[in-house]
Formats: structure tokens, C-alpha cells, sequence
């Protein structure tokens, strides 16, 4: 995927490749005029050309694939872009395998994914060029469907482990992007032969500078969407549905209007959820749908807090989360299965079993009543961000364990 497609996915393909390439061009020092190309294979359609590293032919998208579940397809568009015929080789070649398996086709059972990357190392042998350093990354933002009483669920759930265990043996290295899912999906012998690591998906929202202070833009942003600019606004930011609970967040939004101040406001963005609200509630109620990554950002530093109730707990790949603590926001989330050691450890945001409603409510009203905890852990929340879970950490962690020579040469 990748815009103009909505949501995490493609806009996080496009983080990896302008992040991997400000990388490469900081740990460079061949003085290539430019700096290094970053090339992505992707689905057949319209691509939104508008960023300033694809018009300048840094990033270059080849939207070739229009059938997974064929690899000879796949496998004939990176001869396309690896163009290894030629006498000017790279001395490396990596490649990032994304895996998503819900975006292979129906219920995401694509059996011969793992032949990708085994096919892969052969097309470059068959060229005559195995003396390029070829190294393969399966990045997982998913693994696999849950078993179910359903004997179809049953049968996804099986062909997801069949498919994964492939992976992880044609992969040189493999990243994933939930701590809870290495010790779960990984074994040991695994993890012991090869490159593991935890890749968290980043925040695809970059902070925008304010003009002002944080609490005067506060107060002009909410002038501006017709809200009381000295009540406090919760934001919901993401697509809706699925994972995220938000009738945890209207629960929390009606409770603080009773305890907190009756103005306060519920911003939605990304989705446009269709509640049933009162007349008073409908002023302080903003569904702004998709906006632009400066609006969002806007948005973001505006809000009083962010609450995003997933029902399988909060999770390293869950970018609605890291663009709230990038921002230096205070996030109420879950904890649940998809919550690692980390994550459970963690002191710079708000959190409540993901099973209990009430208790996710009642931490989230508290947190509205005292501010000077949210500016300590506001503080906390963008310097976790900073140290742990940014766009370089990613690219260090694929990196330090290999011998890929970050200078633009593969």
C-alpha cells in the first residue's frame, strides 16, 4: 500500500523510505551529490507524488504488483528495479519485505509468500552476481489470525502459521513490531541463529512547529473549530472501528462533561463516527474526518488528551499511539495481549486493563482533572518517543548487526 491509500500502512511505507534515506545520507560520507535512492515496489494504481524526495528522484515508486499472490509477478518487478544486468552494481542490495498477511488476498492466505524471498536470492544468482551482499528483511506488522470454533477461521489461522514459519526461514533478519509477538512467534533457535528485532511503526505525523505557545495555540485552534477555548478537548485520531473501542472514548468524553467542565469537547479525526448526541453535546462534538499531516499535528498539540482504547491493548505498531507521544501528549490506552514488557513498564502514558471499561474511563477523567501530572508525563511521553521508538532507533536496530554499509551503496 501506498498513498494516496488512507491509513498506517502506506503512509508508514512512506516513512520507512524517506527515513531510511535522511539516514543513509547522515551516515554517508561519499559526498554523492543527492544522496542515496530508495526504491519501493508497490500495488498497481495512482501514487501521490507530492513529496519532495519523490520529485526530486530520491524515493521512486514502481506501482507494478497487481497480484500477490503470484510471484513470478513480484519477482519480474524487482529485476525491473534492481536492474542487475548492467556493469554499475551496488556492492549491497537490501530489501524490506513487509508483511501484512491480511493484505495478500482473501483472509490473507497467500502460501507461497515465503517464495518471495527464496526466489529472490536465486534471481540474483541466476544474473551472475552473487558476489552482491544480498540481505533480505521480513518486517511484520502482522503474523496471524486467531484459531476459532469456525473450521474456515481454523483454516486461515493454520495457513497464517504455515506461511510465517517459511518467512522467518528465508528472512536474513527479521523485525517486528510488537514486542509481545517476538517471545510468542519466534523460536528460540530462531532468535539465536539470526538478527531479531523490534521494529515500532512510528509516528507518520511529524510535529509541526507553533508560532505560539502550546496553551495559546490551544486556545486559538479550539476558537477556530467553535469549541470553548477554556474547556479541554479529547481526541480519538485513527480509522474507526476493528481495534479501537470508541465508545470507551465517548463514555470518558460524556463523564468529564459532568465532572471535569460541561464544555468539554470530543475531536474525532480520521474517521467520521455517527453517534447520537444531544443538542448541547453536538457544540462540543468535531468529527473532522482525514486531514492533512499539519492538521493533524494541530490538532494533536490542541488536545488536552488523547484516548485511543484498543481492544487488544496498546501495542509498539500503533501509530495513532506514537503520534500522540511524539507530540508530547497525554495518550490513555490499554493494556492487553498485544502489550509487551515495555509497554507494561511504561510510566509516560495513562492505561487501564483492556477489559475494563470503567476503569479506562475513570483514568481518563482523573487525568483531565490534574494538569500538573499531564505536563510530567507529556514531558516523559516525547522523550520515550525520542529515545525508543523514533525512525533512526528502527534503522539502528536493522543495522547493528549487519554489515550493510549505510553510504548509498545498496
Amino acid at each position: 500500500m501506498f498513498p494516496p491509500d488512507k491509513g498506517g500502512l502506506p503512509d508508514h511505507t512512506l516513512g520507512l523510505a524517506e527515513s531510511f534515506h535522511y539516514y543513509c545520507a547522515r551516515a554517508s560520507d561519499t559526498g554523492r551529490v543527492g544522496g542515496p535512492v530508495v526504491d519501493i515496489v508497490t500495488r498497481k494504481g495512482p501514487v501521490d507524488e507530492s513529496h519532495s524526495l519523490m520529485r526530486k528522484g530520491l524515493i521512486r515508486v514502481h506501482n507494478l504488483v497487481d497480484q500477490w499472490s503470484d510471484p513470478a509477478m513480484t519477482l519480474k518487478a524487482l529485476d525491473q528495479v534492481l536492474d542487475l544486468r548492467g556493469d554499475d552494481l551496488p556492492q549491497s542490495v537490501l530489501i524490506l519485505w513487509q508483511y501484512v498477511p491480511h493484505m495478500y488476498g482473501r483472509a490473507g492466505v497467500n502460501l507461497k509468500v515465503p517464495n518471495f524471498l527464496r526466489f529472490t536470492r536465486e534471481l540474483i544468482s541466476e544474473r551472475g552476481r552473487s558476489g552482491i551482499h544480498l540481505i533480505q528483511v521480513l518486517l511484520a506488522h502482522e503474523i496471524t489470525a486467531s484459531f476459532g470454533l469456525n473450521p474456515r477461521l481454523a483454516s486461515i489461522a493454520l495457513a497464517h502459521r504455515f506461511q510465517w514459519k517459511g518467512l522467518i526461514k528465508a528472512a536474513d533478519r527479521i523485525g517486528v513490531s510488537t514486542e509481545a509477538w517476538i517471545d510468542r512467534w519466534i523460536p528460540r533457535s530462531v532468535r539465536e541463529r539470526k538478527s531479531v528485532f523490534l521494529a515500532p511503526s512510528p509516528s507518520a505525523i511529524p510535529v509541526v512547529p507553533l508560532q505560539f505557545s502550546t496553551k495559546e495555540h490551544s486556545r486559538n485552534w479550539k476558537n477556530e473549530h467553535g469549541l470553548d477555548p477554556e474547556a479541554p478537548v479529547i481526541l480519538f485520531f485513527g480509522s474507526l472501528g476493528g481495534p479501537k473501542q470508541i465508545d470507551w472514548v465517548v463514555e470518558s468524553w460524556r463523564l468529564s462533561r459532568k465532572r471535569v467542565n460541561p464544555r468539554t469537547a470530543l475531536v474525532v479525526v480520521g474517521g467520521r463516527p455517527e453517534l447520537n448526541v444531544s443538542r448541547a453535546e453536538a457544540k462540543d462534538f468535531c468529527p473532522s474526518g482525514y486531514l492533512s499531516a499539519k492538521e493533524v499535528s494541530l490538532a494533536l498539540q490542541a488536545a488536552e488528551l488523547i484516548s485511543l482504547p484498543f481492544i487488544d491493548g496498546v501495542s509498539e505498531r500503533r501509530t495513532s499511539f506514537m503520534a500522540g507521544i511524539s507530540h508530547g501528549k497525554v495518550v490513555a490506552t490499554t493494556i492487553g495481549p498485544s502489550s509487551g514488557p515495555s509497554l507494561r513498564q511504561g510510566n509516560y502514558f495513562l492505561s487501564a486493563d483492556a477489559e475494563s471499561k470503567d476503569d479506562f474511563v475513570s483514568v481518563s477523567v482523573e487525568s483531565l482533572l490534574n494538569p500538573a501530572l499531564s505536563i510530567q508525563m507529556a514531558k516523559a511521553a516525547r522523550e520515550t518517543y525520542r529515545k525508543e521508538m523514533d525512525w533512526p532507533i528502527v534503522w539502528e536496530r536493522l543495522l547493528q548487526s549487519g554489515k550493510l554499509d549505510p553510504d548509498g551503496q545498496g
